[in-house]
């Protein structure tokens, strides 16, 4: 907006009907004017996305919560009493600007997924025969679910899920 938003003054002494009425006016237009200045101030807002980061790496910032950005990336050795240091440092090289916007306005955390490994018994071969077969198991089934997910369908599957790497 070019222009100063000026608020209407205020009446000192009650005035006439024609005098309160215009003061009402006044008012009414700035207000118009301040909702359309703040539509207009929310169109233009930038929005970021939150970045997405292993388990791992958010242990570690929450770890290093009273270092700050710049001393996360200066030192190269934390103290090794977290087993996440190495694997959250190696991270922290490959995506420098994720990490950094981590610490800086927050993150989500990428959850484990999980494949279902079912191991060969009886008739569930025959049952599991068009499902991919791999190291011994009737069926892989690699949908990367997560342990909600597979809560949801069976609590019981959980003994076949298998972690899926992938850093």
């Amino acid at each position: 907006m070019t222009e100063k938003l000026k608020r209407p003054e205020l009446l000192r002494v009650l005035g006439t009907k024609k005098q309160l009425e215009q003061y009402i006016e006044q008012a009414e237009d700035y207000m118009d004017t301040l909702e359309e200045e703040n539509k207009r101030l929310k169109s233009e807002q930038l929005v970021i996305d939150l970045p997405v980061v292993p388990q791992f790496v958010a242990e570690f910032l929450e770890e290093n919560d009273d270092c700050d950005i710049q001393e996360l990336f200066e030192i190269e050795h934390f103290e090794l009493d977290s087993k996440n240091v190495e694997k959250s440092l190696n991270w922290r090289e490959k995506f420098p600007n994720e990490f950094a916007l981590a610490k800086v306005i927050g993150y989500e955390v990428k959850e484990k997924k999980y494949e279902l490994q079912f191991p060969r018994i009886g008739t569930f071969n025959d049952y599991a025969s068009n499902l991919k077969s791999s190291l011994g198991y009737a069926s892989v089934i690699e949908a990367g679910y997560t342990e909600a997910e597979i809560k949801a369908i069976d609590e019981r599957y959980l003994e076949f899920a298998v972690e899926v790497k992938d850093e």
